[in-house]
């Protein structure tokens, strides 16, 4: 499919995101297709917003940048938060959350909106791909029989977070936490692989085909715009 194929929404706004243009191009996400990604209501709020986690997790950073025994979060620790769709019509909209407590594996994200909103899910970022080294991770929660380091020089192992494929997009505890919230969690990956984690999905998880590509090889004019931010 070539990409003037591909459906497309063009938003304009003042500025740009290492831009000189005034108006972007959204392509709508098929295939399967995805109501909070392709919301225009909310000017595609999820996508900014999961793009800025990833950002601000530094995916390009050696693992355990900034992290030491009396400091676990560290510069590449996991950022997220919640979507809400507003009830007055102005569909999805985001809600990060700061977690003090992250690491480059783990958040915590209480699922839930503010008032006026309707909770719809949850997003975070994976800083990084296999076979990037990951600290903080805690026990194996397969085996339970391995602790991995939380930060370098402990003496332990740092993780190796399967690939991605394998685990359909998430790690054991972010499929938990859609089975037990009821609502889907997105997960945005260093390569650029944005996934859906549904609380209903029945069957290996590495058959999950709720899956895009924000950026990266093969999405050529339709990688989806970052948020500018004005120096």
């Amino acid at each position: 499919m070539s990409v003037l194929d591909v459906p497309m929404v063009i938003k304009a706004f003042t500025g740009g995101y290492e831009q000189t243009s005034s108006v972007t191009v959204q392509c709508i996400v098929t295939s399967p297709g995805d109501f909070i990604l392709n919301d225009s209501l909310g000017d595609f709020g999820l996508r900014a917003a999961g793009l800025e986690a990833l950002d601000s997790a530094h995916p390009d950073l050696p693992a355990g940048t900034g992290v030491g025994f009396e400091n676990r979060h560290g510069a590449k620790a996991e950022h997220g938060g919640q979507i809400g769709l507003a009830r007055d019509g102005s569909g999805y909209h985001t809600f990060p959350v700061d977690d003090p407590s992250a690491t480059e594996c783990n958040m915590h994200i209480t699922p839930g909106a503010p008032a006026g909103f309707d909770s719809a899910g949850g997003y975070h970022s994976h800083s990084y791909t296999w076979p990037d080294s990951a600290y903080g991770c805690g026990a194996d929660l397969d085996s339970l029989k391995i602790y991995y380091s939380d930060y370098p020089g402990d003496g332990r192992m740092p993780a190796h977070p399967p690939k991605q494929e394998d685990e359909g997009g998430g790690s054991v505890a972010d499929w938990d936490c859609a089975k037990y919230s009821g609502i889907p969690q997105y997960v945005f990956w260093k390569d650029g692989t944005v996934y859906r984690l549904d609380p209903q999905f029945v069957g290996p998880h590495n058959l999950n085909p709720n899956h895009w590509k924000a950026f990266g090889p093969g999405t050529r004019k339709c990688a989806w715009p970052r948020l500018y931010h004005p120096s």
